[in-house]
């Protein structure tokens, strides 16, 4: 399928059993869209970048020529991920944990020095408590979580734009990952600190427009990532949700990729949810 010189092409299919018919395989298949280097020359930084959503983001842009930067707290994850995507050339590696808001101004200056500038930041960095509520989280659990998805994000972006305002850049471009659970009230931190980011996204695309600098989001259902604890090549069947099934990480990636190009130039302060509907009223 061509569309505006653009190649699209099915990778892989997936398949998940549908509620109430055990026996019934549903196939889905997963495309995209080969843009042919569409981000040649763009120096990208991402968060959190050595598994899960970061690092499927990190390997796209890499397929479309990017220069890119990934954080992590450990640097012999960083590497594995590294060598998972075949030790390419145009990826650098920044050992940080976002939580050390002191080191931010470095790990920012190390990918700056890297790459050479910075164009683009993700912020995917992120951590969830599972199987808690309003009544069984504890003040660790809080603050573990809005350590590192909220406050966390602030001030690494506070970082970034430090960087920005220095070098006196007029484009720019910021990604902040949030989730499904910031579309609607939550009783529990994980939950809270997307809706807050959310907020923050809009806040910050509405003051950093006039500087030229979009701030979109993005926010996937479940997906199908070591923190979800579904396997990308297993059952992804969810019943709970209007399209019966978790979302891989390549899908959100397509959306993250579009946000970075000159495509998506007149879109800023927008969250994209990817999630087929289940939010929807």
């Amino acid at each position: 399928m061509i569309l505006m010189g653009l190649k699209s092409y099915i990778k892989r299919g997936i398949t998940y059993i549908t509620k109430g018919v055990p026996n019934k395989i549903v196939k889905v298949n997963i495309a995209q869209i080969e843009y042919g280097g569409v981000l040649k020359g763009k120096k990208v930084l991402i968060t959190g970048g050595s598994r899960g959503l970061g690092f499927e983001i990190a390997k796209k842009c890499l397929h479309e020529q990017a220069l890119v930067t990934i954080t992590g707290r450990k640097m012999e994850t960083l590497q594995e991920a590294k060598e998972k995507l075949g030790n390419p050339e145009n990826l650098f590696l920044v050992e940080h944990d976002i939580t050390k808001y002191e080191t931010d101004d470095d790990a920012v200056y190390q990918a700056r020095k890297a790459m050479g500038g910075i164009d683009i930041l993700v912020n995917n960095a992120g951590v969830s408590v599972h199987n808690i509520d309003y009544s069984s989280c504890t003040e660790d659990m809080w603050d573990y979580q809005m350590d590192t998805n909220l406050k966390g994000t602030y001030f690494f972006t506070q970082a970034f734009m430090k960087y920005y305002n220095e070098v006196g850049k007029n484009s720019g471009n910021i990604i902040n990952m949030v989730s499904e659970r910031g579309m609607y009230g939550d009783d529990v931190p994980y939950g809270l600190a997307k809706r807050a980011l959310i907020s923050y996204t809009e806040g910050m695309a509405k003051k950093l427009i006039l500087k030229g600098i979009r701030v979109n989001a993005i926010a996937p259902g479940v997906t199908a990532t070591e923190m979800t604890g579904y396997d990308p090549e297993g059952n992804l069947f969810r019943p709970y949700t209007r399209g019966r099934r978790v979302f891989l990480a390549e899908e959100i990636a397509e959306v993250a990729v579009f946000l970075m190009t000159d495509a998506s130039n007149c879109i800023s302060g927008q969250v994209i949810v990817c999630n087929e509907g289940n939010t929807l009223r």
